[in-house]
């Protein structure tokens, strides 16, 4: 649990993190992972401890200053672990260090098995990566969806799932508006494992470009699809 100080000294490094990362990389390549490792940097320098639990990274690491800094963060972590092995095998060849791997964080929760009942329509729930440069994806699925299937018959709802800004809701918001022809609804954000299951459950189908978005909709006797956009992903 964390003092009012406590709390105002990580947001005031997160501020100080995210300007240092744009700082550095510009608009184009500002991103919250990025923002992730300053943070982690900064607390390690202030001689914290840091504990970097279940980590992925990206499909290559070939940024000799990106790889130092990971060497720094490795080295100065209580604890550093990543959750699969594409990351496992990529950190240790990049970086010289050998990286644990652990099972999923999310596979320690405990998660209602209930008998899923069939509604009147066909619920498609739909978890995306919410960037600019995948709305094109998005677009040809539900073009795909909508001559698939029973428009009259068939609902879309668009799961928000990460919560930087509000970026989830904000894309498919916009989105929905443009295409308003359609049976969409946009969930409100979950902010517990069991509201998450709640809404992935209510689904007859879950397509996810998001990895424990696929994980949560096996886990809760969904027919899953997971869309591959990084190795991570890949189930």
């Amino acid at each position: 649990e964390f003092t009012e100080k406590g709390k105002k000294e990580i947001y005031e490094e997160l501020r100080n993190a995210a300007k240092k990362d744009y700082d550095q990389m510009g608009e184009k390549f500002f991103s919250t992972k990025n923002m992730k490792w300053q943070l982690a940097l900064s607390f390690i320098e202030k001689n914290k401890e840091v504990h970097a639990i279940g980590l992925s990274t990206n499909e290559k690491i070939v940024n000799e200053e990106y790889q130092e800094k990971l060497k720094r963060i490795i080295d100065g972590s209580v604890n550093f672990s990543v959750r699969d092995k594409y990351s496992k095998r990529l950190i240790e060849s990049a970086c010289g260090h050998e990286i644990t791997m652990i099972n999923d964080i999310v596979l320690t929760n405990e998660y209602p098995k209930v008998m899923k009942e069939k509604g009147e329509k066909y619920k498609i729930g739909i978890i995306w990566i919410c960037q600019a440069d995948l709305l094109g994806s998005l677009e040809k699925l539900v073009e795909h969806i909508q001559s698939t299937y029973d428009i009259e018959k068939t609902e879309i709802h668009f799961i928000p799932f990460y919560n930087y800004h509000d970026c989830d809701y904000k894309f498919y918001n916009e989105f929905c508006e443009k295409k308003s022809e359609f049976n969409f609804s946009i969930e409100s954000m979950a902010y517990s494992f069991e509201n998450i299951c709640q809404k992935v459950r209510e689904c007859d189908v879950v397509i996810s470009m998001r990895y424990h978005g696929a994980l949560l909709g096996l886990m809760n006797g969904c027919r899953t699809f997971s869309l591959l956009h990084t190795a991570p992903t890949l189930l």
